[in-house]
């Protein structure tokens, strides 16, 4: 009858693509949120021993030589030839989130810089992780490490890897902390863990 739609008009594929991309996208994200919950709720014991950090540094950098600011060499380290006391894949996942994070955080400034050094502390050793990337206030800075809290924009972050990173060093006897000036002005995360100090 005239004025009735008609149901038989065929449908429309042309944004089946993109649509698919966004499912695609999104279930790659639970999956990544399923994970770190599941890493959260297992308590693996965590197994001692020496953790070059100039060697963890370096996996890092290969992990990570994707990065539009690790390609445009915006990702600068300082070897220091030292040894922190932990698990070596455990220590590198902190060490990776901390470096990602930072590289995240200048990725669309053209002077972002990420500097990674390490130095010795007394029975500690300290990796520290600075950016001058967008920084955070005072009030996130209390919420670092809750999970599911992030700065990043919806659908970048998960809100899970500084909290599970967090929960990894404590498990080692060791902590993160973190500062910065304010908003826009950089960040300067910081591992602390105990020194290997065998021969």
């Amino acid at each position: 009858r005239a004025g009735t739609a008609s149901f038989r008009e065929a449908p429309d594929f042309s944004d089946f693509p993109e649509y698919l991309e966004i499912i695609r996208k999104e279930a790659f994200r639970c999956k990544a949120v399923t994970a770190k919950l599941l890493d959260f709720s297992r308590q693996q014991p965590t197994e001692r021993g020496p953790v070059p950090l100039d060697a963890v540094i370096e996996d890092i950098r290969l992990l990570l030589s994707h990065h539009p600011a690790v390609r445009q060499g915006r990702l600068r380290t300082a070897p220091g030839g030292l040894s922190a006391l932990g698990d070596p894949g455990q220590v590198r996942q902190i060490a990776l989130n901390l470096v990602r994070n930072a590289l995240d955080a200048v990725e669309d400034r053209p002077d972002g810089l990420v500097e990674i050094e390490t130095v010795a502390d007394g029975p500690r050793v300290i990796l520290s992780v600075r950016d001058n990337g967008v920084g955070f206030t005072q009030a996130q800075r209390r919420q670092l490490f809750d999970p599911f809290f992030t700065t990043k924009a919806p659908g970048k972050g998960t809100g899970l890897g500084l909290a599970l990173s967090h929960a990894i060093a404590e498990r080692h006897g060791g902590r993160i902390s973190a500062e910065s000036p304010g908003p826009g002005l950089g960040a300067l995360f910081r591992l602390h863990l105990p020194a290997w100090e065998g021969a």
